[in-house]
């Protein structure tokens, strides 16, 4: 086989790989357009970014599309999801909603922290400044 048959062939292979590769892009974008419909009317937000996060997280790491989008869901249901700052649905997927703890959408605080013992951070605070006056 000459060079140039050679050249042609890997062309052809190159646009056969290159056209199941946006076939298949193709059908993970209508799964994403179908996972992005179940979310609630008032709360969808940008779709083209859901379906490229969707693809990137969901699809690229081997993750159930139903899973994930259950918990988007159960998200929108709690009350974290109802209020009226909320995280919107491409932020969920880029978060992996899927691996978060559902507890922690209830608390009235996200942010909240147990209280500190305030013995150690003196302790701490003796430790650095070896007793010196700082003031």
């Amino acid at each position: 086989m000459s060079t140039v048959q050679n050249k042609t062939v890997q062309d052809k292979t190159k646009q056969y790989i290159t056209g199941l590769k946006n076939q298949h892009r193709s059908i993970q974008t209508k799964e994403a357009k179908l996972q992005f419909d179940k979310i609630p009317s008032k709360r969808r937000r940008g779709y083209k970014s859901f379906c490229n996060a969707f693809i990137s997280e969901v699809f690229e790491y081997d993750v159930d599309p139903e899973f994930a989008i259950e918990a988007v869901l159960a998200y929108y249901e709690s009350p974290e999801g109802k209020c009226h700052y909320f995280r919107e649905p491409t932020r969920l997927i880029d978060d992996h909603i899927w691996e978060e703890d559902r507890e922690s959408w209830t608390r009235k605080e996200r942010g909240e922290q147990p209280p500190v013992d305030e013995s150690v951070t003196q302790e701490a605070f003796e430790r650095i400044f070896d007793g010196k006056d700082v003031l």
